[in-house]
């Protein structure tokens, strides 16, 4: 056999395979149940979402995993979606999730997980079985369970905030440019402040701050969020980074709940921390 036949043969072989692998199945998420609505909300506790620091995609807060029923490892995806509740406190969202085949066989029964992240550090989940041919009809999260002991999530509350100097508006950056050159920081130049009502007096984050700092210009902070921080309600958080020269870059930012993971881009640079008036030095 000459190795044109062998490599043809060879590509036959695996074409079914290959196409197995590159199929997927989408699943429809019909909201989350009243019964749990009434849990999470007599809990303060609300569905998670966040962006991935840097970019404006969401951060993984949703996971499918797609089994034969009876069967251990299956096909499995993650995916960040945006839930807010209604008025009446309930999830009405309709979402699509694409989760793609490599293990499923599709002539046997199916079982479907479907788990959502909280922002107490909670999992809202359904568990059902069907038949392929009816594996995307919409699917209502049922069920509400505590995780966040056992490391299968990053619970709220363990993981603060999110700072960077990357500053949005191009001229203010240009600005600290020219009169700082690159800057890089370290953790101990930031400074947080927050509040939960607008007229409230700020609060600073009185202990060591601790977390990763990436490239000298923004620290991931993992700070447990303070006691008296009521996950339902609004969050106004305040920050700044004191530069080599002994000025700051900061910014002031007012967050929804499911917003507390966010990274927060400095909007302002200044001679004083807090004060737009203040003369560069």
């Amino acid at each position: 056999m000459n190795k044109a036949n062998f490599v043809l043969m060879l590509m036959l072989w695996l074409a079914p395979s290959f196409l197995i692998a590159q199929e997927a199945v989408t699943i429809q998420l019909g909201g989350i149940s009243p019964s749990v609505c009434k849990q999470m909300n007599s809990n303060n506790d609300r569905v998670s979402w966040f962006y991935i620091p840097g970019s404006d995609k969401l951060g993984f807060n949703l996971q499918v995993e797609l089994t034969n029923t009876g069967v251990r490892n299956g096909d499995r995806g993650r995916f960040g979606i945006q839930a807010n509740p209604d008025i009446e406190g309930n999830y009405r969202f309709n979402d699509k999730v694409d989760v793609r085949l490599r293990r499923l066989d599709k002539n046997k029964p199916i079982t479907i997980r479907i788990e959502l992240e909280t922002s107490l550090g909670n999992e809202v989940f359904a568990i059902v079985e069907r038949t392929f041919d009816k594996v995307s009809e919409p699917i209502i999260l049922d069920r509400y369970m505590w995780r966040a002991t056992n490391n299968k999530i990053n619970p709220e509350r363990k993981l603060c905030l999110a700072f960077s100097s990357f500053i949005e508006n191009k001229g203010l950056n240009k600005k600290v440019t020219d009169n700082e050159g690159f800057i890089k920081f370290s953790i101990n130049d930031v400074q947080v402040f927050l509040k939960q009502g607008e007229k409230e007096e700020w609060k600073k984050i009185n202990e060591s701050l601790s977390g990763v700092t990436t490239n000298g210009t923004s620290v991931r902070l993992n700070n447990k969020m303070p006691d008296w921080i009521n996950p339902s309600k609004k969050l106004w958080v305040r920050f700044s980074v004191m530069t080599p020269k002994g000025n700051f870059i900061w910014g002031e930012y007012e967050v929804e709940p499911n917003e507390y993971r966010k990274e927060f881009r400095a909007t302002n640079y200044s001679g004083a921390a807090f004060d737009l008036n203040a003369t560069i030095k």
